[in-house]
């Protein structure tokens, strides 16, 4: 059960950061004005 979640969670933060990156970059290259983007 431990090891169920651990895997569960382990890929959830994966795909969060994974989809965090390309957001970022996708925003980056289409609104460089925009204030939220130029932080990441």
């Amino acid at each position: 059960m431990f090891v169920l979640l651990a895997l569960l969670s382990i890929t959830a933060l994966l795909s969060v950061s994974f989809l965090v990156v390309e957001v970022s970059k996708d925003g980056y290259r289409r609104m460089p004005q925009r204030p939220l983007v130029r932080i990441y």
